[in-house]
């Protein structure tokens, strides 16, 4: 990629397409799109108080959500400015710092903080409010991956809680964690990225960037040892 005015820093957040033609980039340096045809970077504007980003996504309806050490924030299809979400967070914590993001099948965005664990914003909703579930390390984990499995679940990756499955219709949950026992388990219970291959017809999830081969069911990026795999259920 040609940047000659140096628009990109050399670490970038993430990226996301841009509607109805090119590529956001999320850097060191802000926010910023490529044009596909021209190869032009033009940098974008953004409030100096949306601070450093960690995530971006695109939703079906334009809207571009960021995720930053400062919260949520989105600018909707055609507006001029960024306005932050509230976050549904205890009294007294400060600002959460918004680690992932994933819009499933359903329109509802699924937001990964550090150390406040899975909130969700619904469609048309103003507010992101926590996943609801009576597993105790949900409203404290740090949220490193999200993804859509294409099986009616969405997968949330974690830092030392491993995996937590959740049933889009039902609200159910199951968590994978380590297990020495199996040899099918994580390799430890930091996961860290996983995207889906939509060509599948079953589950898989793979580290970002890499072509899954054909036969392999469900795969994730466990800590610093490589991949593992689960069965899907």
């Amino acid at each position: 990629m040609q940047d000659p005015e140096g628009l990109v820093g050399k670490d970038i957040a993430a990226l996301a397409d841009r509607q109805p033609a090119g590529i956001w980039i999320a850097s060191n340096r802000g926010l910023a799109w490529r044009d596909p045809t021209s190869g032009r970077i033009t940098p974008e504007h953004l409030p100096t108080a949306i601070g450093a980003i960690h995530c971006l996504v695109v939703a079906r309806d334009g809207t571009l959500w960021i995720g930053s050490d400062r919260g949520l924030w989105s600018r909707p299809a055609g507006a001029a400015e960024f306005a932050p979400t509230p976050i549904d967070l205890p009294a007294g914590i400060g600002p959460v710092s918004v680690l992932r993001l994933l819009e499933d099948r359903t329109g509802h965005l699924w937001v990964g903080t550090r150390l406040q664990g899975t909130f969700l914003v619904a469609p048309g909703a103003g507010t992101a409010v926590r996943l609801p579930g009576s597993d105790a390390n949900l409203a404290s984990d740090t949220v490193y991956a999200l993804a859509d499995a294409g099986n009616g679940e969405v997968w949330i990756g974690t830092y030392g809680h491993g995996v937590v499955r959740v049933d889009l219709s039902s609200g159910a949950r199951h968590r994978e964690r380590h297990d020495p026992l199996r040899s099918a388990s994580l390799r430890d219970d930091r996961s860290q990225t996983y995207d889906r291959a939509a060509q599948s017809r079953s589950t898989e999830i793979q580290p970002l960037g890499v072509t899954p081969p054909a036969g392999v069911r469900t795969s994730l990026r466990s800590g610093v040892r490589g991949s593992a795999r689960i069965p899907a259920s």
